[in-house]
Order: C-alpha cells, then structure tokens, then sequence
C-alpha cells in the first residue's frame, strides 16, 4: 500500500511539471505568469491531498484483489479519479483562460508605449523598433491588426487613442505630408515641387509625383484630390512647364521684337532658347502638337535654326549700316557679340560660289552690300590718293602717311610692287597713270 500511495503521488508530481512547460510555452511573452504558476501549484496540492484519501479508501477496500494481480485495474482507476479534476485548472491556466497573464503582458508593453511617446513626443513606432528589448513595433502593429478586424478590447482601444495612437498609419503620413505641401508653398508660392526636393527631411516630390500617378490611374481618393486642387497642385506638370516657357517667349518678343532667342539665352532664370529649339526638333521629328505649333507661328517662331540665324545676322547688318552708314563690316568685327564681319565675308564666298538664295542675295544688294571687296577696298583708296593730289600736288605718299585713317601710303607701295610683278591690272594701271602716279620713285628723284 505505501508503494502504491508513492507511486500516485509521483504521478501526480509528474502531471503538474507537465501542465507547467505547456504553461510556458503558450504564454504569449514567452514566459509564465506567477500568478497562473502559484494557481496551478496550490490547486495540484489540494487535488493530491484529496486524491491520496481516496487512494487509501479504495486501497483498503482492495485489499483481497491485490494479491491476485489486480494492482494494475486499481492504478488506472486511481489515474482516472486523478485526471479530470486536476487537468481542466491547470490546462485552463496554460492556454491563457485566466485573465492575469494576458491583463501583465498588455500593460507591459502600453507602458513602453507611453515610454516611447514621452521620449519621442508620438505613437508613430517603427515596425521593428524594439524598447527595453521588446519588440514595441510588432507589438502595435498587432494592436492595429485588431483593431481593423473588431477584435480588440473597448477600454484598451479608448486607452490607446487616449495617448495618440493612429489606427490607420498610411493616412496619417498622407496627411503630414500634405502639411508640408502647404508649407512648401506658402514658401514658394506655387506646388511645383521638384522631383527630388525634400521639406522637413521628406521627399516632397516624389510623393506629390505619386500622387499625380495616382490620379492619372483613378485610383487618388476623391477627397484628397479636391484638397490638391484647392491648394494649386498642377496634375499635368508637362503641359505646365510648356506654357510658362511660351510666356517667357512672348516676353522675349515684346522686349526684342521676334522670336530669335540664341541657343543658350535665359529669360527669368529659364534655358528658354534651349526650349525653343527643342520645339524646333519635335516640329522636324513630326511629335509637336498641331494647336502649339500654331501658336508658336502665330507669334513669329521660325523653324528653320539655320533661316533663323540668317534672319538675326541680317537684323545685325542693318543695324550696323543705321550706325556706321555702309555696309563695310571690318573683317573681325562684332555685333551685340555676333560675328558679324566673318558672316558676311561667308555671305560673298556664297555669292561667288553661286551658292547664295536668290532672295538673300537681293536682300543684301539693296542694303547696300558689296560682293568684291577687295575692289571696292581698290576705289576708296584710289578715290583717297586723288584726294591727296587735290590738296599736296602730285602723288608722292610717303610710305607711313595715312589718309582718313586709312594707310594710304603702303597701299600705294604694294601698286608699285604689282607694277614691277607684272600683276597690276591694266585698267587700273592706266588711272593710276593718268592721275600722276610715278612708278619709280628712284627716278623721279633724278
């Protein structure tokens, strides 16, 4: 009988250690609560109590059966009274059933949260931000888990709210950052928020660049796309840009009078010629709208680059004859910064090759433009030398002499070498004659 009383206590140790480690693992913070442990070991210790007067009861009125090798039926049958009783507490302490170890570990991990919020001013924790080693991020995104599926707690909800808690995070960053379009553009005075511009350490840009994708694939809600409206936010940016760039055109025409902005001229900051030549390059390409290029012509925009620069050199030549009465541009000579001399040299090469449009060519001829320059540059200083005669006498220049600015004197020295050359026009050299020239200068001496 007292092996028999020792063996039911052993088992009854046994089933207790058990019900413990299942305890242990199901708890939720992966360690048991004192409370559920103290629970389960004074009730395991009044069931072995009662179990052991049971035993002796039925051992006693077992007595006869013993003997005879029913010892076995009498342990199951202990087992049996042992089981039921003490398997329901201890099991319902294991699985959470009572409300202490759920009620710890909640306040635990609110307390963090509070930590948390004092330190950082907000609820808004990190998915795997970890405080006092436990995993606070996981542990709030879980409480919003519940909260969407009507399975958390009334109280610990208002709790939750009470210090801030944001059920719906993604709306709560829309909204901050709606916040800081506002302020970008009580700063600027317009939403055009550069793509990798950040406000406040976000990238503004990029998320007001979303939010335009969105829109475009109807799917931005209804209510914050009326917001963006209200605030100025431009949804097609390119159509925009299109038309602050033809604003600064046509301010160019008004302060120039065309639409000749060189490649690299800036109006307001803008790359405006750069613009327009793009213009140029999708009207060739066939990929500019039918609409803005009408508008384009309509305000004077040439689309030939090449015609265009030919138009603004011949506005510069005119301006130089306005100003200087010929069209004798010195070879090297620059207009408002423009090669002037050199364009129009190339103008004569052109008209020599046979190579100049008829309607240019007659454009510069009734300018005033002289296609052989070098003869021309002959005749201004044979008219100078006869000049010279009227007021000297004869033609004897000295070498260094110069007439109206002009070295009238090596110019008649190089005749003289052309004379000796056999290089002298003939025409010429007869009027050169005529006029008293001397091509000897030793024998005229003598």
């Amino acid at each position: 009988m007292t092996a028999l009383r020792r063996e039911s206590v052993l088992l009854v140790v046994i089933i207790v250690i058990i019900s413990l480690i299942i305890m242990t693992i199901n708890t939720g913070e992966g360690e048991a609560s004192a409370a559920g442990v103290v629970h389960a070991f004074h009730y395991s210790t009044t069931t072995i109590s009662s179990t052991s007067r049971k035993l002796s009861r039925t051992i006693i009125a077992s007595q006869k059966n013993i003997l005879t090798g029913t010892a076995s039926s009498l342990l199951i049958s202990s087992k049996q009274t042992i089981s039921r009783p003490l398997f329901f507490p201890l099991f319902a302490a294991a699985n959470g059933k009572s409300s202490s170890p759920s009620t710890s570990s909640y306040s635990s991990m609110f307390n963090l949260l509070e930590q948390y919020k004092e330190r950082e001013g907000d609820c808004d924790v990190p998915r795997n931000h970890k405080e006092d080693e436990k995993n606070l991020g996981e542990w709030l995104n879980t409480r919003r888990m519940d909260k969407k599926k009507g399975r958390i707690d009334a109280e610990k909800e208002k709790e939750m709210e009470e210090i801030g808690v944001v059920w719906d995070i993604y709306s709560k960053q829309w909204e901050d950052t709606f916040t800081l379009l506002v302020q970008y553009k009580k700063k600027v005075g317009n939403c055009n928020v550069p793509r990798d511009h950040k406000e406040d350490g976000k990238i503004l840009g990029s998320w007001l660049n979303t939010q335009r994708l969105d829109k475009k694939k109807g799917r931005l809600d209804a209510k914050r796309e009326s917001r963006l409206d209200e605030i100025g936010v431009v949804w097609d940016v390119l159509s925009q840009k299109w038309e602050t760039m033809f604003t600064l055109l046509l301010q160019y025409k008004e302060r120039k009078g065309d639409c000749n902005a060189s490649q690299n001229h800036k109006e307001d900051g803008e790359n405006l010629g750069q613009w327009l030549n793009t213009q140029r390059a999708n009207k060739k390409s066939g990929i500019i709208d039918a609409e803005k290029q009408q508008r384009l012509e309509e305000v004077g925009v040439t689309w030939g680059v090449l015609s265009q620069k030919w138009e603004y050199m011949y506005t510069l030549l005119f301006q130089y004859k306005e100003r200087e009465g010929d069209c004798n541009v010195p070879a090297k000579h620059k207009e408002d910064g423009e090669n002037l001399g050199p364009w129009l040299n190339q103008q004569r090469v052109e008209k020599k090759r046979r190579k100049m449009d008829g309607g240019r060519g007659r454009r510069l001829e009734e300018m005033g433009v002289l296609w052989d320059i070098f003869s021309q540059k002959w005749d201004n200083n044979f008219n100078r030398l006869v000049q010279y005669k009227e007021r000297e006498g004869d033609c004897n220049v000295p070498q260094c002499h110069k007439e109206d600015g002009e070295n009238l004197g090596i110019w008649l020295t190089s005749r003289r070498m052309d004379k000796k050359k056999g290089i002298l026009d003939a025409e010429k050299q007869i009027l050169l004659e005529d006029i008293g020239v001397v091509w000897s200068i030793r024998k005229q001496k003598t």
